[in-house]
């Protein structure tokens, strides 16, 4: 994987994060940077191995990592529908309306 082809999954957060060579906490490593962009790759329990945009990967806390939201869909993609809320606003509208006439 190039650094172009990297696409990060999470985000370390402000504090930093502690690093381990192996889901162990008998073997630290250096820790991550504040807002490091990482890519998760595994998981085993709490752990999650993570990798950088340099290649460099270790074990951290996956709790602690802070999740980067999806794309947007891509141009040429069929477009997605969402359900009409009409109907659930008219009957959010007529519970109002019960509510004002029953205080």
């Amino acid at each position: 994987m190039t650094i172009e082809d990297f696409r990060p999954t999470h985000i370390v957060p402000n504090d930093g994060l502690p690093a381990w060579q192996e889901p162990d906490v008998s073997r630290p490593t250096e820790p991550l940077d504040p807002l490091l962009p990482v890519r998760l790759l595994d998981r085993r329990g709490d752990w999650s191995r993570i990798l950088c945009a340099n290649g460099w990967s270790a074990w951290v806390d996956g709790r602690l990592l802070v999740p980067v939201p999806q794309d947007p869909p891509a141009a040429g993609l069929p477009l997605a529908r969402t359900a009409d809320l009409r109907p659930l606003l008219d009957r959010v509208a007529e519970a109002l309306a019960r509510y004002r006439t029953a205080v």
